[in-house]
């Protein structure tokens, strides 16, 4: 086929050299208030639109121009679109086939009364109502009810009908006490100011006092006034419910099966102790709570026996080393730690005397098993602290062993105290306890071995210190 396309934005005519005039629409067959339209033939014509006209197709026939009158509406009306009149005061509904306009009357409504949409009059003091099949209106004489009797239509009342219909007979005295009783109902007099009605276990209606500053509550089956004095919560205790007053610096806790205010005194933390109820505790009671769980961090530069919270107090006794055997013992890390020299201080020395130390990994029974890191040879020449830098080594929380090995007799290295500190593994267990679960292995002083063959434990009195400097 010819190009009849256009390039967007350029506004060119096709190339009619190209395209015959038949393939497109001129613009001069249009002009300024017309629609270009093609009826049945596909032909297209210019539709001129007049002022105040909607364009419209009229059932199969051609499209065409609709004007609308004032005060007109467009719609269908049968089966043609056209201009609906609507007159003043009047609305626009369907009654029957065809959609008209229907004049609202004064004080009329607008409802469908049987087939037809229409306009129903309201008369002074009357309401509609649908009774029977059909939309009424009926008046309301001076001096009666709307209602409905048990076998008639809505109706307005008279007095008579009324009381029927609500149980009371005729000219029943409403305001005594009896009758209201025997209504279920309750006299005004039966409580006053600052009362609440209430009804307790035999169900009848009384009043309660509610006082100053007091809620209510129920206790036993009852509703009860209870006041609540300065500075006081309400609670249940045991078996019921009372006010539980609070002093400065204090507040509520349960202890066994009652509630109590628990005074905080100074310097103090609220918690529970094993075994024990809420309570303020002492600083050796929240530190006994916490251990365990506490990590105190390392501190770079700094020498360690242990990770911080576990580390024992150091004693200025000495220890004397044995010969050619090598000593394990436990070594517990909580947090990971990377350490670069190991070391040892000499409190007694000896010429010409070596030691080395080393860290080895544990088992699970627990047993130390392959080395981790080992020192060079350390002299006991001098009473002093004596170290040797190391491979940065890192070890990941767990259980190690220290190992410790020299060809002195003489010589002593500061231990560990037997009487303070302690140490959280496989249970709480102490200093003394730990001093004596050492194991032994005979090795001429050299390098460790790469597999620890331990034999133990052994009851000896007290360990030695030996440290690693952290990074």
């Amino acid at each position: 086929m010819p190009d009849t396309s256009v390039t967007p934005g350029s506004h060119s005519k096709p190339d009619t050299s190209v395209n015959p005039p038949s393939d497109y629409v001129t613009k001069d067959l249009f002009d300024a208030n017309t629609i270009l339209k093609a009826d049945t033939d596909d032909t297209p014509v210019a539709l001129p639109m007049g002022e105040n006209t909607v364009l419209v197709r009229r059932g199969p026939a051609s499209i065409g121009a609709l004007g609308v009158d004032t005060n007109r509406l467009v719609g269908r009306a049968g089966s043609a679109i056209t201009d609906i009149q609507v007159a003043a005061n009047s609305l626009v509904g369907r009654a029957g086939g065809d959609i008209v306009y229907i004049a609202l009357g004064t004080n009329n409504l607008l409802g469908r009364r049987g087939s037809d949409i229409t306009n129903i009059s309201l008369t002074a003091n009357a309401i509609l109502a649908r009774l029977g099949g059909d939309i009424v209106s009926f008046a309301v004489a001076a001096s009666r009810i709307v209602g409905r009797t048990a076998d008639g239509d809505l109706n307005d009342l008279t007095a008579s009908e009324a009381r029927t219909v609500i149980n009371v007979e005729d000219d029943a005295d409403v305001t005594d006490a009896a009758n209201v009783d025997a209504a279920g109902a309750v006299m005004e007099t039966d409580f006053n100011a600052n009362t609440i009605l209430v009804a307790n276990s035999d169900n009848t209606p009384e009043a309660l006092f509610v006082d100053t500053y007091s809620l209510v509550g129920c206790q036993g089956g009852d509703f009860v006034d209870i006041t609540l004095a300065t500075h006081s919560v309400l609670g249940r205790t045991s078996s019921q419910i009372q006010d539980i007053g609070l002093a400065l610096n204090s507040l509520l806790g349960r202890q066994d099966n009652t509630v109590v205010a628990i005074t905080v005194a100074a310097s103090r933390i609220v918690g529970r102790t094993a075994g024990g109820n809420i309570d303020d505790l002492t600083a050796a009671q929240v530190l006994d709570i916490l251990k365990g769980t506490l990590t105190v961090p390392f501190t770079s530069g700094i020498w360690y026996n242990q990770s911080p919270k576990e580390e024992p107090t150091r004693s200025t006794t000495g220890i004397t080393l044995v010969a050619n055997t090598i000593y394990y013992y436990i070594l517990i890390i909580n947090q990971t730690v990377s350490l670069d020299a190991l070391g040892i201080r000499v409190e007694t020395a000896e010429a010409a005397k070596n030691a080395r130390v080393a860290i080895y990994n544990s088992d699970g029974t627990p047993q130390p098993t392959t080395l981790v890191v080992e020192s060079d040879p350390l002299s006991l020449a001098a009473a002093a602290g004596v170290s040797d830098p190391v491979t940065e080594t890192e070890l990941s929380p767990g259980l190690y062993w220290w190992a410790i090995n020299a060809d002195s007799t003489t010589a002593k290295t500061y231990r560990l105290s037997t009487t303070t500190g302690s140490l959280d593994v496989l249970g709480a267990i102490s200093v003394g306890v730990l001093s004596r679960s050492v194991y032994t292995e005979a090795h001429a002083l050299g390098a460790f071995p790469a597999t620890a063959t331990p034999v133990g434990p052994t009851a000896a009195s007290f360990v030695p210190q030996i440290q690693f400097q952290v990074v």
